[in-house]
């Protein structure tokens, strides 16, 4: 079984149309963080945009996750334009990844992967994702790491059963850790706001390491 889990805030209900075009067998779960009860949507608190809840689905459904999961935004064709043919089409689409960083994970975006760079709208993002791999992980970082813009991926149940469910509680407590930085504008330049918690955007940037083989755990993970 495939299921598609949507990290929902206050999008239009006719943003989500595009759900009406998927194969008939994709199971759908969305999880809204827009503060309004809709019928057969799970509602969250609204912390940690689509990480945390992509992260929340995982620890929660650890003992019955699909054998195939793609995480989304609401909107998910800032990232994948082509984000309806990659779940129809799956598995095939799956030579269409731009990242696959383990056996069974699978990454799209309609650029190529970004690097994780260093100081970008007041914020150093490689050293913020070395505070964060540190706490994973007893390995050394990799000297280049690189990530695909506004999450969206797959992952099969074999795979995300490789880390265990604390090591996702421990990722889960880590986002919502990640402190505020002021003067930092997140949405970039154009749409400066309020100083806000850098775990979100960070996480964006780390997602592509939680399954490398090559990173060794803690051995309480």
């Amino acid at each position: 079984m495939i299921e598609l889990v949507i990290a929902r805030y206050k999008e239009d209900p006719m943003q989500l149309a595009w759900m009406n075009t998927l194969r008939p067998d994709i199971k759908i779960t969305i999880y809204n963080k827009g503060g309004l009860e809709v019928p057969g949507e799970i509602p969250l608190p609204n912390v940690g945009l689509e990480d945390h809840t992509f992260l929340h689905h995982i620890i929660d459904r650890y003992d019955s996750l699909a054998e195939w999961t793609f995480f989304a935004q609401a909107n998910p064709f800032d990232g994948c334009q082509n984000a309806v043919e990659v779940i129809n089409h799956f598995p095939s689409s799956a030579i269409w990844a731009c990242l696959t960083p383990a056996t069974g994970i699978y990454f799209w975006a309609s650029c190529e992967p970004h690097r994780v760079e260093g100081l970008c709208y007041g914020h150093v993002w490689d050293r913020a994702v070395w505070e964060i791999f540190v706490q994973l992980f007893t390995c050394p970082a990799p000297p280049v790491m690189y990530f695909s813009p506004h999450p969206f991926f797959v992952a099969s149940r074999k795979a995300l059963l490789t880390r265990s469910k604390a090591f996702y509680e421990k990722c889960q407590e880590i986002l919502l850790a990640r402190p505020v930085v002021p003067g930092a504008t997140f949405y970039g330049d154009r749409h400066p706001g309020p100083p806000v918690s850098a775990g979100p955007w960070e996480w964006e940037r780390v997602w592509d390491q939680l399954w490398k083989p090559e990173h060794t755990l803690f051995a309480k993970y």
